[in-house]
């Protein structure tokens, strides 16, 4: 399972790809949305990283996949440094129920 990004911020994009994580770059609700969509369907995606923006924009879509098994979806910062609500480690801690 691969990890995956959807972000509406380019730098973002950008420094992930360098780590060699698949991005794609959204312009507005309905490409986020769509890439939203397409992500869950797409079953090598194990762990889905979104960008505050994402969450924004689609935070009805963000909520409901937070509830399936799979795909983890994880908020990380973007450019602009904005402090990311849901890390791994809370994911963690709420699933398995210890802190690291």
């Amino acid at each position: 399972m691969k990890y995956f990004l959807i972000s509406d911020d380019g730098a973002a994009c950008e420094g992930l790809r360098l780590a060699g994580v698949d991005c794609k770059k959204v312009n507005g609700r309905e490409q986020a949305a769509r890439q939203l969509e397409e992500a869950v369907l797409d079953e090598s995606i194990g762990i889905l990283l979104i960008t505050p923006g994402i969450k924004r924009m689609c935070g009805e879509t963000v909520e409901k996949i937070r509830g399936l098994a799979r795909p983890i979806l994880v908020e990380i910062p973007d450019s602009s440094g904005a402090p990311s609500e849901s890390t791994v480690e809370d994911y963690i801690k709420s699933t398995v129920g210890i802190s690291i």
